[in-house]
């Protein structure tokens, strides 16, 4: 989808949304609220909830394994304070976008952007117990 988003959309913020997206399990809302400074290059984690005043849908802060897929978007988008929010006021601006090229790459409606986060826990149950991978 992220070729089609920047190959027929013209729409590479799509297309960084959805890679980072799909490589960190992150939330539309939490995606929104990424900013810079939640990556630590030095560990090679995502940190989604750990800053002050900022929580997860599950009120818990949660470190996310970089995938080296995600450098070059991070690269280009790193100077932002926050990394999406220049894109897209609002979730719901960012699943229009999104339906039109999943309706264009002829995916159903059951096709929703949750669905990277399962994509996400299929890969990480392939190399590791989704369960020990947190701890």
């Amino acid at each position: 989808m992220a070729f089609v988003s920047v190959d027929v959309f013209d729409r590479k913020d799509l297309a960084d949304a959805l890679v980072i997206s799909v490589y960190t399990d992150v939330r539309q809302g939490e995606l929104l609220k990424l900013k810079a400074e939640d990556f630590d290059f030095n560990q090679y984690v995502l940190w989604v909830g750990g800053k002050p005043g900022r929580e997860t849908k599950g009120r818990n802060v949660r470190p996310i394994p970089l995938h080296p897929s995600i450098y070059p978007v991070l690269k280009d988008r790193l100077e932002q304070t926050y990394l999406f929010q220049g894109d897209w006021s609002n979730k719901d601006q960012l699943y229009r976008a999104f339906k039109k090229v999943r309706d264009f790459c002829g995916y159903g409606e059951d096709y929703v952007w949750h669905s990277l986060r399962h994509s996400f826990g299929t890969w990480l149950g392939e190399t590791t117990h989704p369960a020990r991978s947190w701890s």
